[in-house]
């Protein structure tokens, strides 16, 4: 079993041991997120082809890539289970996989540049939300959070884990949960969130983005 095999098994046994994830239910996912916000500007590439302007109500699918420009920001929709993420400046984000509907969603995130802010309900039903970063990937069950692509964890409130890739040894699995907020930090585990980081992961999520 690979490496990436071990880690997605040991974070999806640890949310299923809580209930916590399910299959979709039988109604037809949707396989496609919507831009509701830009700041400043960002771009998109699909399958790997040439980058082109992003702009309020473009739709992106499973293997898009988003890119936003310095002193830019993006709200990116993805269903009413999974709520609406943020990507701030200077940020990439590839879509890996997407499926959602009413009750509930499958989605899988890549972070590979910036920061990425969001607020997952925690929906009844089948709700995994995995983010991945340089260093390992986080999955959010449900609460306020802000992903760094170097593998920085924030979380306000709410629960999550994120599970470490070390090249050698076996994939550990943190668990973060909130109030009082956390934060993981890689090598160091999980901290209390100092007030200040608080106020500025809150301040960034309260700015309203214009439609574009």
């Amino acid at each position: 079993m690979t490496q990436f095999l071990k880690v997605r098994f040991l974070a999806v046994a640890l949310l299923a041991a809580g209930s916590l994830v399910s299959t979709l239910s039988a109604q037809s996912p949707l396989l496609a997120a919507e831009v509701k916000g830009i700041l400043g500007r960002a771009q998109f590439s699909t399958g790997g082809g040439p980058y082109q302007p992003l702009k309020g109500g473009t739709v992106l699918r499973p293997g898009d890539v988003v890119q936003t420009a310095s002193q830019s920001a993006l709200d990116l929709y993805l269903g009413p289970a999974a709520g609406t993420v943020r990507l701030t400046e200077s940020a990439t984000l590839s879509i890996d996989k997407m499926a959602v509907n009413d009750a509930s969603s499958d989605v899988e995130l890549h972070l590979k540049g910036g920061e990425l802010l969001g607020k997952v309900g925690g929906a009844a039903g089948a709700s995994k939300f995995v983010v991945k970063t340089a260093v390992g990937f986080g999955a959010v069950v449900k609460g306020e959070f802000r992903f760094d692509a170097r593998g920085y964890l924030v979380l306000l409130e709410g629960k999550a884990l994120f599970v470490t890739t070390p090249d050698s040894g076996e994939p550990v699995a943190n668990s973060l949960s909130a109030p009082p907020a956390a934060v993981y930090i890689p090598g160091s585990g999980v901290r209390p969130a100092p007030s200040e980081l608080q106020k500025e992961v809150r301040r960034q999520a309260k700015v309203k983005l214009p439609k574009g």
